[in-house]
């Protein structure tokens, strides 16, 4: 996670490089892009797939040669004209627990470096919805689809959906919960796979870091299934914070 300070929104872009630490200088850069900060909605976290390109100048005409790929990214811009924002957000520099470094802060009156930090405990609902225009991956054009849901740090804990057979947009409306220790540093992944009588076979995969249920508690939202050239995945999601004395315990592989 990254803060960077802004002064003029309106003028100002984001842009990412993605460097290959292991090649040599000339071959570092795998591609770069940009964001044009007007764009964003102020306080408002924001999910984009921007596409990598070798040189910005043909980021507007991207050719087949240039084109690099897309990266995945969340941002919020938080501005400091709103007052009521840095009421809410006032934090102090902290020390950070593994190393004892202390957290440099941006601006102490408003910055949210400092609650980046911090750990928050809680209970991730995931509801698993429905999935839409799926890869065809039987012989007669069909599947038999189920998803299988896991977090980041804890991937031997996982929860599985029911098979639905010969649907291409499965209706599940399962629910399932879990126990995050740390939701700052955590995401969660879906794995959609094609139930087959010797095995499975892969129909897509998404994954999300949890800042926006973290800000709004609870959402809906739908996301494009990666790994595959078609689909969508539509979930349901809620936090709910432990506070006080409580701790989590280590989830048990069910």
């Amino acid at each position: 996670m990254f803060e960077l300070e802004v002064e003029d929104p309106v003028q100002q872009k984001l842009v990412i490089f993605l460097l290959d630490e292991g090649a040599a200088q000339e071959f570092q850069v795998l591609g770069c892009t940009k964001l044009n900060l007007e764009d964003l909605e102020n306080g408002i976290v924001s999910e984009r797939w921007l596409k990598l390109v070798m040189n910005l100048e043909h980021y507007q005409q991207v050719q087949e040669m240039q084109y690099r790929g897309q990266v995945n990214i969340e941002v919020v811009y938080r501005s400091y004209m709103d007052e009521e924002a840095q009421l809410e957000n006032i934090v102090v520099p902290i020390k950070v627990a593994e190393n004892e470094q202390e957290c440099r802060v941006l601006n102490p009156r408003f910055s949210c470096k400092g609650k980046l930090w911090e750990k928050i405990q809680g209970v991730l609902t995931v509801t698993v919805l429905r999935a839409e225009n799926l890869v065809p991956s039987d012989y007669n054009g069909k599947g038999d689809p189920f998803a299988v849901l896991r977090m980041n740090k804890t991937r031997h804990y996982k929860k599985e959906t029911k098979v639905i057979p010969k649907n291409l947009n499965p209706v599940w409306n399962q629910t399932f919960h879990f126990f995050v220790a740390n939701a700052v540093q955590d995401m969660l992944i879906v794995e959609v796979w094609d139930k087959d009588t010797f095995g499975k076979d892969f129909m897509g995969t998404c994954a999300m870091t949890l800042t926006k249920v973290l800000q709004e508690e609870e959402l809906t939202t739908d996301v494009r299934l990666m790994g595959v050239e078609i689909g969508r995945l539509f979930l349901g999601l809620k936090w709910g914070r432990i506070t006080g004395n409580h701790r989590l315990s280590t989830p048990t592989l069910e």
